[in-house]
């Protein structure tokens, strides 16, 4: 049995009983898809493999141990580096420090965590495609907060563009999820990282000037409305 076909098998195995959330589809297909984003990016069969198990050591029962004694240690190291090592931490805690060690990666490591990015991007399209806005209400937190973090995200990945080229398609889809284009410009992103943290004035007549107020004033229109409703973990 080859690494992709044998990690297939114990992915499907330590994910059973598992659901993408608030659905009723199986957990599994999302690492399935992971692996193949990367198996058609042209990765090598660990990459691919470490993409399939990269949510086993986050959300299953699997030990480093197991994950070394059948695969190796690079496939370890490329799981270990997509996944949130204190799950105890608050979703803000958890995902500033994991965009804080983007820097750190190597570009196979980046490229997993991508892979693994790109097909939530893609599933929250599709639902919202389906059902509209209300998708937002299956996660911890809300647009807004979502919108944040995958702008810093792409921010953090952009050094390593040229050497992984699924950093574009991510940074295309998270531009049409959120807003709606394609491309978004650094000074753009900035602004809007701005305005997550104070929506005063100097900041309002920044996001005027680079059109994207309205855009600003929808996500906090959502997260209001969820906040009040208490939806929001």
């Amino acid at each position: 049995m080859n690494m992709i076909d044998k990690a297939i098998q114990f992915a499907a195995i330590k994910h059973e009983g598992q659901y993408r959330k608030r659905t009723d589809i199986p957990y599994i297909t999302h690492p399935f898809v992971v692996g193949m984003i990367l198996q058609q990016a042209g990765y090598k069969e660990e990459i691919i493999a470490a993409g399939i198990l990269h949510d086993a050591l986050e959300d299953t029962d699997t030990t480093e141990e197991e994950l070394l004694s059948e695969f190796g240690q690079s496939v370890v190291d490329l799981v270990k580096a997509a996944s949130e090592e204190d799950k105890s931490l608050s979703w803000e805690e958890r995902k500033q420090r994991s965009i804080d060690a983007l820097a750190l990666k190597s570009p196979d490591q980046i490229a997993v965590i991508v892979a693994d990015k790109l097909h939530n991007i893609r599933s929250i399209q599709s639902d919202i495609d389906s059902i509209g806005g209300s998708v937002w209400t299956r996660f911890n937190r809300g647009k807004r907060e979502q919108s944040c973090y995958y702008m810093s995200i792409i921010n953090a990945v952009t050094p390593f563009k040229k050497e992984v080229p699924l950093i574009r398609k991510l940074a295309t889809e998270v531009n049409q999820l959120f807003i709606g284009i394609d491309k978004l410009p650094l000074n753009k992103i900035d602004a809007m990282f701005d305005a997550a943290y104070g929506f005063y004035g100097e900041t309002v007549s920044k996001l005027d000037d680079l059109g994207l107020l309205n855009f600003i004033r929808e996500l906090r229109v959502d997260a209001d409305e969820l906040t009040k409703n208490r939806i929001i973990d």
